[in-house]
């Protein structure tokens, strides 16, 4: 349990990073963003990490809107790639995906869950996002 609270905030810095880096390159920066809808905002957010992932690295990843909920699909995931686990265990970039919602809701914390992992032998790491948000 102490391993996955430093991951998370292992992710959390992360993004901050990455945000620095390559906010401009995921389109979240302007003020007109900022005056979007949650959802409109949490797809555009989550759709620009996927993109910037993809495009800076040899993660593969993609996001998908599915009505209730969100799913961040990562083909090559760094946390877990070569490694066996029996459960999922990519809590840095749960941890990424926490903040990155955050800054994108002024605030608010989501649910994100991973449900499919690399590590366990599946075909990628699935992370399932609520889209009300918990607080």
């Amino acid at each position: 349990r102490g391993g996955r609270v430093f991951a998370l905030r292992a992710g959390k810095a992360t993004f901050e990073d990455l945000l620095s880096n390559y906010g401009a390159m995921a389109g979240v920066g302007d003020v007109a963003f900022r005056m979007l809808p949650l959802h409109l905002k949490m797809r555009i957010g989550l759709g620009g990490m996927a993109r910037v992932f993809s495009s800076i690295s040899d993660q593969l990843t993609k996001f998908e809107d599915k009505g209730d909920h969100f799913v961040y699909s990562i083909q090559r995931c760094p946390a877990c790639w070569g490694r066996h686990t029996e459960k999922p265990g990519c809590f840095i970039m749960a941890g990424i995906i926490m903040a990155g919602l955050k800054w994108v809701s002024n605030g608010h914390d989501f649910r994100v869950s991973e449900a499919t992992c690399i590590g366990m032998g599946d075909a990628s790491c699935d992370f399932i996002i609520s889209k009300e948000p918990i607080s």
